[in-house]
C-alpha cells in the first residue's frame, strides 16, 4: 500500500469510523461464511461448521483491534481522545497549571503522533520477511482506474513466467484447515501457496524445509504441509521429530515437512496463519474453488535491487492483456489490462477470496 493510500485510508477511518468498521466487519463476516461453507462441504452440520469457522478466525473484536492497531490512524485517534480529556480537566485548574499542561501535552502529543505515524507507515515492515522494502503487492488494474485485489491461477502462472521487471512473483489463497496428529483436531487459518512463496518472501524454515518445484506440479500428488512456529510449539510440543511425521489436514493424510520461523505468520495483517500447503492441494483443501478459473489469489513480487514500486506498471501490461485475451476476457474499460505494484504492508484493502 503506497504512502498516499496509507494516508487516505487513515483519514477515512478517522472521519468515517462507522463506515470503516462496517467494511472491516463485512470482511470478517465474509471469511467466516467462506470457512463455514468449507467445513460444511467436508460433512459438518451447519452449527458445528459455523462454530469451527468462528474458532479459526477468533473473536471479531480482537481481529478488528489488531487491524486498527497496525495503522497510524489509531494513534491519532488516541491522541485526540487524550487531548479532549486534557481539555476537560484544564477547565477546572488554575491558569498557570493549564498553560504548563497544555504546552506539555501539545509538545509530547505532536512528537508521539508524528513518530507513531512514521512507524506505522515506514518503520514497521511485514514481520518475518526478508528485505521488506523490495516486496510489493501486485494487483490487476482496469483501464478506468479501478484496482482489483486478486487474480486467477492461470493469470498468475503467465505473469510468473513472463514478467521481466521483477525477481519473482508469488501467490497465495486462504484455506481453512483442521490439523490433527492422532487426537482431536485444531482449526487454524491456512494458506495454499505457490511453490516459490517462501523464496520470494525471503523466509527460511526454522526446522525442516519448504516446498519443492516437484510438489507443485501435479494436482493432489504431494500432500505436504508447513506449520507456524507457534503451532509447532503449542500443539506439537516443540518436538523436532514431528517433522517427517504424518498429520491430518481436513481429514486427509499429509506429511509435515517444515516449520516456519517464529516471526512469520502470513501476509494478512490482523490474521495469524498457522499452516501452508502447496497450491496443487486445492481440491483437498479448498474444494469449492478451482485452479482453472476464479480470481481468489493474492499476488506479490520481489523487486530487483534499486528498483522502486512504480504504481501502474507498464512493463507487465502486455503480459496481463495477452493472458486475459487468451481466456476470452472482454476488451473494455472495465477489463483488467494493467498491473499495479504498491509497497506490501499486509493490508489487503478488505478484498475477498
Amino acid at each position: 500500500m503506497s504512502l498516499l493510500r496509507h494516508l487516505t485510508h487513515g483519514l477515512r477511518v478517522l472521519t468515517r469510523r462507522t463506515a470503516a468498521d462496517r467494511d472491516l466487519d463485512d470482511e470478517i463476516r465474509h471469511y467466516v461464511d467462506e470457512a463455514t461453507a468449507a467445513h460444511a462441504a467436508r460433512g459438518l452440520d451447519p452449527v458445528t461448521a459455523r462454530r469451527a469457522a468462528l474458532a479459526e478466525v477468533g473473536p471479531a473484536t480482537l481481529v478488528r483491534e489488531r487491524v486498527r492497531d497496525h495503522g497510524w490512524e489509531q494513534w491519532v485517534a488516541s491522541w485526540l481522545q487524550d487531548l479532549r480529556l486534557a481539555g476537560r480537566t484544564l477547565r477546572h485548574t488554575p491558569l498557570f497549571t493549564a498553560v504548563v499542561v497544555l504546552v506539555l501535552a501539545l509538545g509530547s502529543g505532536a512528537v508521539t503522533t508524528v513518530f507513531s505515524a512514521m512507524n506505522a507507515m515506514l518503520l514497521r515492515p511485514l514481520p518475518g520477511v526478508g528485505d521488506p522494502a523490495t516486496l510489493v503487492a501486485v494487483q490487476p488494474a482496469r483501464r478506468d482506474g479501478e484496482t482489483g485485489e486478486q487474480i486467477t491461477w492461470p493469470n498468475y502462472l503467465h505473469l510468473r513466467d513472463h514478467a521481466r521487471s521483477v525477481e519473482g512473483i508469488g501467490a497465495w489463497g486462504r484455506a481453512p484447515m483442521t490439523l490433527a496428529t492422532g487426537g482431536g483436531g485444531t482449526s487454524v487459518l491456512g494458506n495454499l501457496v505457490s511453490v516459490n512463496y517462501f523464496a520470494v518472501l525471503g523466509v527460511e524454515p526454522a526446522l525442516g524445509r519448504f516446498f519443492t518445484a516437484e510438489e507443485n506440479r501435479t494436482v493432489g500428488a504431494h500432500p505436504v504441509l508447513v506449520v507456524s512456529h507457534a503451532f509447532w510449539q503449542t500443539h506439537l510440543g516443540g518436538d523436532a521429530a514431528a517433522v517427517g511425521r504424518p498429520i491430518s489436514v481436513n481429514g486427509h493424510p499429509f506429511t509435515l515437512i517444515g516449520v516456519a520461523p517464529p516471526a512469520f505468520r502470513g501476509l494478512y495483517t490482523g490474521l495469524a496463519f498457522d499452516a501452508w500447503a502447496p497450491m496443487m492441494m486445492q481440491p483437498q483443501l479448498r474444494p469449492r474453488t478451482s485452479l482453472a478459473d476464479g480470481a481468489w489469489l493474492w499476488t506479490f513480487a520481489r523487486l530487483g535491487t534499486g528498483v522502486a514500486a512504480k504504481g501502474a506498471d507498464p512493463d507487465h501490461a502486455p503480459e496481463l492483456h495477452q493472458e486475459l485475451s487468451s481466456h476470452g476476457a472482454p476488451d473494455s474499460p472495465q477489463a483488467y489490462s494493467r498491473l499495479r505494484e504498491t509497497a506490501h504492508t499486509g493490508k489487503n484493502g478488505g478484498s475477498r477470496g
